[in-house]
């Protein structure tokens, strides 16, 4: 069995017999032990080049998703290469951030169609 991200809270009182608490809130989250991460395809015609964006990779675990900050890529393509833009020498990289992504000023160039990259967070 596994479980998603969920929170819950319950309010108490308390008294040690001279004083009073009232109405204190105790709030709980369950954090997912996984993170997940959805991928969907990005077409690059073969020569060509086309930005990675935040559709392309997003994270499905809400509690994760605002503590990503870089991606690294494992597998890179064998046939092409990421390169980050708005430098003044485009540079290949293996490691990205979230806020390169958002700016999409990372490219996947490709030299042969339909070949898969993997990276990790």
């Amino acid at each position: 069995m596994s479980y998603l991200q969920s929170s819950d809270s319950f309010t108490f009182d308390v008294s040690n017999g001279i004083s009073r608490l009232s109405s204190l809130s105790f709030h709980l989250t369950i954090l997912p032990r996984t993170l997940y991460i959805e991928t969907r395809p990005l077409l690059v015609t073969e020569g060509n080049s086309a930005p990675l964006l935040p559709a392309n990779l997003h994270v499905v675990t809400k509690y994760y998703a605002d503590k990503i900050q870089d991606y690294l890529v494992v597998d890179p393509p064998l046939s092409g290469w990421l390169e980050a833009t708005g430098t003044k020498n485009e540079k290949q990289v293996r490691i990205f951030s979230v806020k390169d992504l958002e700016q999409e000023s990372i490219l996947v160039s490709k030299e042969r169609l339909l070949e898969p990259f993997m990276y990790l967070s």
